[in-house]
């Protein structure tokens, strides 16, 4: 009895270590996605980051950026399954013709899946991942660059929620042959080199799904409030939407007409406030991101 005792306590305590590893672990991965998501959420606005290193909305973003991924598996489910369909199609003509299977043979080798997921892994963050750098300081820019029709998919939320789509099948896609490609026994110099390589490349494409999520899908509704913090009153003309209020400072986007001059001018400009001075906070309604930004896109002479 006494023996049985003894080796279930020493279960539970190899389990609870094991899952307070893992919720380590978790938690800072957590943290890390809603650091990025929020730091390049306030650079495509062109906020200041005012960003501590400790703040509990990391986690919260980063709970949210996880439940939105999860969200869009069953999509990436729905996206595949002709192409899978189509695939195995394909495989069951080339089996016949080869009679014996060496299509699959030739796609067993290690080297193959490797080169091959860091062909589709540099595609993808080439025509996909990475134009998303192009949107930055949007509150106060003249135009909204097209960045390879980025600027549709920021103003259409079903657009945005079909790109992260995309990119969510694309990173499944090549982690998965990452991970057939290091279990294969007949591993060379040149299949650990593409395994290295590859896993290179995963590794950026995870760091770049919460920066897309950032730019392209975090907050794209900002808070109009009737005065600034209850610390400036606004000008006839003027209305003023609260943009990010940090640990040590609060930023409002003010627009109005510009009284000097023949014909008006609508100006914008970001105004940040000492945390400490802001007395309130009096918020009228919610409008949309994409009706503060210009209209137009950037049209390249």
């Amino acid at each position: 009895m006494t023996n049985t005792y003894d080796e279930l306590t020493a279960k539970l305590k190899e389990l609870s270590s094991g899952w307070a590893g893992y919720a380590t672990l978790g938690s800072f991965a957590l943290y890390a996605a809603g650091y990025l998501a929020l730091r390049f959420h306030l650079t495509t606005l062109g906020v200041g980051t005012d960003l501590s290193v400790l703040d509990e909305r990391y986690v919260f973003t980063g709970a949210r950026f996880l439940i939105f991924f999860a969200s869009l598996l069953p999509n990436v489910v729905l996206v595949s399954l002709p192409f899978l369909l189509l695939g195995w199609l394909l495989g069951r003509v080339a089996w016949l013709r080869t009679q014996g299977g060496r299509v699959a043979a030739w796609w067993a080798q290690p080297g193959r899946l490797a080169w091959l997921g860091v062909v589709i892994a540099v595609l993808l963050i080439q025509v996909l991942m990475r134009h998303c750098f192009a949107l930055h300081n949007l509150l106060l820019a003249d135009c909204v660059p097209a960045a390879q029709g980025l600027r549709e998919v920021l103003f259409d939320a079903n657009k945005a929620a079909f790109y992260f789509t995309v990119l969510t099948a694309g990173l499944l896609l090549t982690g998965s042959l990452c991970l057939a490609a290091r279990r294969l026994a007949a591993q060379t110099a040149w299949s650990r080199a593409g395994c290295l390589l590859l896993g290179l490349l995963v590794a950026i494409q995870f760091l770049l799904l919460p920066v897309n999520y950032g730019v392209l899908i975090v907050d794209k509704s900002l808070p109009k409030v009737a005065d600034l913090g209850g610390v400036e009153t606004l000008k006839d003309g003027q209305e003023a939407w609260l943009v990010w209020e940090g640990k040590e400072g609060v930023t409002w986007l003010v627009r109005g007409a510009d009284p000097c001059g023949d014909t008006p001018v609508i100006q914008r400009k970001l105004v940040t406030r000492p945390q400490k001075d802001v007395k309130k906070t009096q918020i009228i309604r919610y409008d949309a991101l994409a009706h503060l930004l210009p209209a137009g896109p950037c049209v390249v002479p």
